[in-house]
Order: structure tokens, then sequence, then C-alpha cells
């Protein structure tokens, strides 16, 4: 009796062309393989595309939009609500949700905020210079406006004081914060009356609470 030999794809596929009947015919084995590799195929698809992935995918997605939302709202309020943007951003920080906090403005704010204290204490300088050259040199006014000059100077010491002790880094910039401030400072106060050619005040003369200029030999 001889054996069949095992069906091979090449025979299920000849027995899965058209024979004589229309639509041709399938054999038992060619439909049981086929059906086979159905259900593997399918066992594949189910733990590649299951629900609860896609479930996960869409929350991830969701997720990273309303985040994107938030972010952009809170850039919004940084140009129609100041106040209302810093108090955002940091209870977006305190609560350490750093994915939602509007990064750009914010380093944008952090960098003007330390130009702005370099702005300050170069015109606090400026300032100070200017009252102390006024008292040192305008004897035309001096008897009138001194005691105003000088409370205007000890004014400006003690805000040029309060901004060095919460930033300590800008005493090591005071040398070249006094050279611009004293030549702005000479120049404006030209425009009022005549300056001696070696008109100046140093730097340390003008932060010293004790130091008024009543007597022209002490500069």
């Amino acid at each position: 009796m001889n054996r069949q030999p095992p069906m091979s794809k090449s025979v299920c596929s000849r027995n899965l062309a058209p024979s004589g009947a229309r639509g041709g015919q399938i054999s038992h084995s060619c439909k049981q393989r086929f059906v086979g590799k159905a259900i593997e195929f399918s066992g594949i698809n189910s733990q590649l595309f299951s629900p609860k992935q896609h479930r996960s995918e869409s929350s991830q997605a969701t997720k990273k939009l309303i985040i994107k939302q938030n972010i952009m709202k809170t850039s919004s309020l940084y140009n129609t609500d100041y106040s209302e943007w810093i108090q955002e951003t940091l209870k977006e920080i305190k609560a350490k949700n750093f994915a939602k906090v509007d990064w750009s403005n914010l380093i944008e704010e952090i960098e003007s905020m330390g130009k702005s204290e370099r702005r300050a204490l170069l015109s606090l300088l400026t300032r100070l210079l200017e009252h102390l050259l006024k008292m040192f040199y305008w004897d035309a006014e001096k008897e009138r406006n001194y005691n105003h000059w000088a409370s205007e100077v000890v004014n400006f010491r003690a805000q040029i004081e309060n901004q060095l002790e919460d930033s300590p880094s800008l005493k090591r910039e005071l040398p070249a914060f006094y050279q611009r401030a004293h030549s702005t400072a000479i120049k404006s106060v030209s425009k009022l009356f005549a300056l001696p050619d070696d008109a100046s005040i140093s730097l340390e003369n003008a932060l010293d609470d004790d130091w008024f200029p009543e007597e022209k030999g002490k500069r």
C-alpha cells in the first residue's frame, strides 16, 4: 500500500487553485492549516494591538495634550496677567509638575531679573554720586539744598546696601559700576553748574555712611 506524503505548501496551494467547480475546492487538511495560521496570527495581533495597550497609548496622548494646553494657557497669562502667571508658575514648581511649567518665559524672566538688578545698582550709584558732587562743589546752592541732598544720600546708600546684601556677588562688580556711574554723574551735574576738571568722588567715600563732603579738602 502506497503511503501519501505529507501535504506540502505547494500541494495546498494547488488544492486552493480553481478546479472544475466554480471557486475551486479546498482540501480538509488545507482548511486545518489555514485556520491554524489564522488563529496564530490572531493571537499575535491581540498582543500587539490589545484594547489595554490602545487605552494606555490614548491616555498618554491625552495627558500630553492637556500638558501642552496648560503650558499654552500659562504662557498666555505671561502677556495678559503677569501676577497670575507668577502664581501659576510657583504652584506648578512647588507641586513638582515640571512638565507644566512655562519654561520659556520663566528662563527669560530670570535672565531679565539679573539684568534689572545690575541696572538698578548702576542707577543708584549714579544718583548717589550726583548728590555728593552737588554737596561738594555747588556752592551757590549748598546753603539752601545741602540738607535735602544729604537726606537723599542717606537714602541711596541704604538702598545700595540692601541690594548688595540680597546679591553679595554684585560687590565684585562695584568698581566697574562705579566707573560708569561716576562718568555719567559728572556729565549730568556739569549741565547744572561748572565743575572743576578734577571733580571726583571716590567709591570708598561714596559708600561710607559717615562721610559727607562738608569740607573741600576731604574727598
